[in-house]
């Protein structure tokens, strides 16, 4: 019995030690799990670290986590070198959060980066500076890092009324890109110049009527022209032009106020005819002028029966006097009436390349050539014209244009048994003057009743959304809603208005004649004037002689409502052409009385 009691009390005192139901205060562990750390391609301390705290690598590399916890690391910035990514529990190149479920190992991988170089542009004077590969926008960004060896290359962009005048640095000189390798910390620098352009008269011209504060300078002598119908600007030689004139001459201006020379295109082979509406109308470089110096010509080739489009190549003798040579003929628009009016026609290169010509539509008796697809009068044919030396002709863009490509084409003929190929737009009458601009086509269209501005936007128009404006069937704006597929001018105005939709009213010079033949010109496109003609199309009406600007959105519409289409510019009879120059400026040329080049101001 005394042996039984003694073992309880045994036990009973070991229940109470241990913990039993008696107390106590002792607990289990809690369980942990190992992380572990490794960095490679880097050295130095502290560049992984973790949160909750504990692993700060190399270092402390290794920690004890209560298990199931999440742990975060990250991955410090180490200069000169870059951060590749994790690899074991985590992946990829961001933030890494790993569960302890159980013990795991991550690594932090690290490459030196290569051997980069500063490259750092200034510039005196106004212009703009790019690079490539990309990094330099200058005047806003002028400085970037690049790997060693970069080949890179500047380009200079002067800002209107500017031109680069060349680099320097880097090994850089001229005035064409700057291209080098990147070798060493290098500086390099763009400098531009104010375009000095000679004035020729006896300073700022304000018309009669006018009311903006614009004048115009003279940039031609008196005399030193003959009925200029026409003026473009010579690509890559700063200041210099071309002048044409209806009889057929070509004048070239290199910054004074009389021409180099001029040479007459009879002299070279190329047929001039004129009287009436005819002669040498419109003037156009190629797009690659400078790889292939061509210029192209719009002129009357046949008395009353042809006009046409040709090109010469154009180049410079040791004097500096420009040559003609190697003259071809491209197109030929074959006339049916008869008549010495409604020759009108304009040039223009596409962005794709292809050239646009406007054609009349062949004058007395043929108003029905607006709407006969057989002939190209009356029409805006698209072609791509022959770039062979001593070739001319053209051939069919495969797509794009009215009529399908395989048609016959109809150069030289009053009427084909198919549609013609060449027709992009139809339904004109006689567009003397066609612009365009954000890939929208403008066309001054002489009417009958009404005088016409028409646009179109280039990049939508093939065989499914083809273009008619209308005439002969209608002359102005289409009120009925039974003539489909016809566009609408975006201005228009009555020849019989004796305000001319007020036209007149705002600009009260004496001595009009009548508004009869609108001309238009180019849309101005920079920052010359305040900016106050920005994305304004200019046109003028000849007779009358007021000139005007109508503001015109991405679309080809415009953006005047206060319904007097256009502000008010200046006022000059006999107006032939609106062109916008390389320094930002307009360029006016003026047909006779005498023949003069105007440039437009605001002082």
């Amino acid at each position: 019995m005394r042996n039984r009691l003694s073992k309880l009390f045994f036990l009973l005192f070991f229940l109470l030690s241990c913990g039993g139901s008696g107390g106590g205060n002792a607990n289990p562990p809690t369980p942990t799990r190992n992380l572990s750390i490794s960095v490679s391609g880097v050295s130095g301390n502290g560049i992984v670290s973790s949160n909750p705290s504990g692993i700060d690598c190399p270092g402390a590399c290794s920690f004890d986590f209560v298990e199931n916890g999440v742990i975060s690391l990250s991955a410090a910035y180490v200069a000169g070198y870059t951060f590749n990514g994790w690899s074991g529990a985590c992946s990829g190149n961001q933030g890494c959060d790993v569960t302890l479920s159980t013990d795991q190992a991550v690594t932090a991988s690290y490459s030196a980066n290569a051997t980069t170089y500063a490259l750092t542009v200034t510039h005196s004077g106004n212009g703009t500076i790019t690079s490539s590969p990309a990094g330099i926008n200058c005047g806003n960004d002028c400085s970037e890092i690049y790997a060693a060896g970069s080949n890179i290359t500047l380009t200079a962009t002067s800002a209107a009324g500017y031109q680069f005048d060349g680099w320097s640095g880097a090994g850089c000189s001229g005035t064409g890109t700057c291209t080098f390798n990147l070798n060493a910390d290098s500086t390099v620098n763009a400098t531009f110049s104010l375009i000095v352009v000679t004035s020729c008269g006896t300073g700022v011209i304000y018309d009669q009527g006018g009311t903006n504060g614009y004048g115009r300078e003279l940039v031609t002598n008196d005399g030193s022209i003959s009925s200029a119908t026409d003026i473009a600007f010579i690509p890559g030689m700063t200041g210099a032009f071309l002048v044409i004139s209806q009889g057929g001459r070509v004048y070239f201006f290199n910054g004074d106020c009389d021409p180099v020379n001029s040479i007459a295109l009879n002299n070279i082979g190329i047929d001039v005819i004129t009287g009436g509406e005819q002669g040498l109308l419109n003037v156009e470089f190629h797009p690659d002028y400078s790889s292939n110096s061509y210029v192209f010509f719009y002129h009357t080739s046949v008395n009353n029966n042809t006009n046409s489009v040709s090109r010469a190549s154009l180049s410079f003798n040791n004097s500096g006097n420009m040559i003609l040579s190697d003259p071809v003929r491209i197109i030929d628009f074959r006339k049916n009436t008869g008549a010495s009016n409604h020759d009108g026609g304009g040039l223009v290169f596409a962005p794709d390349g292809t050239l646009l010509a406007s054609v009349g539509d062949g004058g007395s008796g043929g108003s029905a050539n607006g709407q006969n697809s057989n002939n190209l009068l009356g029409v805006v044919v698209r072609i791509i014209p022959s770039l062979a030396t001593g070739s001319g002709g053209y051939d069919i863009p495969s797509s794009g244009n009215m009529f399908p490509a395989t048609n016959t084409k109809c150069s030289g003929i009053t009427s084909s048994p198919a549609p013609c190929p060449e027709i992009l737009a139809m339904g004109l009458r006689n567009p003397f003057r066609m612009s365009m601009a954000r890939n929208i086509v403008y066309l001054g269209d002489v009417g009958a009743g009404y005088e016409e501005i028409n646009s179109f936007n280039y990049a939508s128009v093939d065989t499914s959304n083809p273009i008619n404006f209308g005439w002969s069937t209608h002359d102005g704006y289409v009120t009925s809603s039974n003539i489909p597929g016809y566009r609408n001018p975006i201005v228009y105005y009555d020849r019989n208005d004796t305000v001319a939709n007020n036209f007149r009213a705002e600009d009260p010079e004496g001595n009009r004649t009548g508004s009869a033949s609108i001309i238009i010109g180019d849309v101005h496109s920079g920052s010359q004037y305040s900016g106050e003609l920005s994305n304004k199309l200019f046109f003028a009406e000849f007779y009358d002689g007021y000139t005007r600007a109508v503001g015109v959105d991405a679309n080809g519409d415009i953006t005047d409502t206060d319904g007097i289409p256009g502000m008010h510019i200046i006022h000059r009879g006999q107006i032939t052409g609106m062109v916008e120059s390389p320094d930002g400026y307009m360029y006016i040329t003026k047909l006779y009385g005498p023949a003069m080049v105007y440039r437009l101001v605001k002082p």
